[in-house]
């Protein structure tokens, strides 16, 4: 016993006092403060960690042989935390004396991304006195994403952007970080989505009618991103010297031409097509006027 308290009191008898550890830098990450430290000279017992908690601070780790740390337990935006960071000469003896600072937890924007004409449409929270907002970018590939790329930045008065650079098909996620006094706040992913641009408009199909043995023909060509079309026609009242309005005769018309059966001989007809894509319809161009004139060939079977 007697040899054991002569070690513990040369540990201390040699402790020597040592320097203060400084704060290097500070960064923000989704749910976590973290920080870095200057390494000391014969820190020999490692460093130590504190935060404060009321008047008193709580320590987070001893003795670690880390210059870095994070803090990741139940932060609250907004919130400001003090901390303070000591280094000790070896197993005994007490730490030099703490470094305090305060850092303020800023939580990243929440970040909602849709499809858009032009591209990739990214929204994202307003964080209160951000300077500008950088926005990143992940790409699927083989099933998995990439590391995350830097698209750009704007400043703290844009809470939009449009990824103008997404490839039909491909999919994505978005990511956006607040910075405020150089400091920027972590970031959190958003959903995925895949690239497939917003229709907006379609082309006007110009259609052709002409006459056949089962009806009237109506031909058009094919529209750029037209799902299905619409067929309508009018009708001549030669009683009233009149035009019908508008009849949608056939919807859902996946080829670029469509015959009605249902023309009477001896009756003028207009026709139009629509292009459709989901909620968007095109406009249409009427066709001329058009009799229809041909009689059914009758097969006229012959006695034998």
């Amino acid at each position: 016993e007697d040899c054991v308290a002569e070690n513990l009191f040369k540990n201390y008898s040699n402790f020597v006092a040592l320097e203060t550890p400084v704060v290097k830098s500070y960064w923000l990450e989704d749910g976590a403060i973290g920080f870095n430290w200057n390494a000391v000279d014969g820190a020999k017992g490692g460093y130590f960690v504190y935060k404060k908690s009321g008047n008193e601070f709580t320590t987070l780790v001893a003795g670690t042989s880390a210059t870095s740390y994070k803090d990741s337990k139940n932060l609250v935006n907004g919130t400001t935390y003090t901390y303070a960071i000591a280094s000790r000469d070896g197993v005994y003896g007490e730490p030099s004396m703490k470094y305090e600072f305060s850092i303020t937890y800023v939580a990243p924007p929440t970040v909602t991304i849709s499809n858009a004409s032009n591209g990739v449409n990214v929204k994202w929270t307003k964080v209160s006195s951000a300077d500008k907002y950088i926005i990143y970018r992940s790409t699927k590939v083989n099933d998995a994403f990439s590391s995350w790329e830097t698209l750009g930045n704007v400043n703290s008065t844009k809470l939009t952007y449009i990824d103008t650079t997404a490839q039909k098909g491909v999919t994505y996620k978005y990511a956006v970080s607040a910075v405020i006094d150089d400091v920027a706040t972590g970031y959190k992913a958003s959903a995925e989505l895949q690239f497939i641009p917003l229709i907006t408009s379609l082309a006007t199909p110009e259609a052709t009618i002409k006459n056949g043995a089962k009806g009237i023909g109506v031909y058009w060509d094919a529209i750029e991103n037209a799902e299905t079309y619409t067929v309508y026609r009018k009708t001549y009242n030669a009683s009233s010297k009149s035009w019908s309005g508008w009849v949608n005769i056939k919807a859902g018309v996946t080829a670029t031409s469509y015959i009605d059966t249902t023309v009477k001989l001896g009756t003028n007809y207009k026709y139009a097509v629509r292009a459709v894509n989901g909620s968007v319809q095109s406009k249409y161009d009427e066709t001329d006027a058009l009799t229809y004139n041909v009689t059914p060939t009758v097969k006229v079977a012959v006695a034998s």
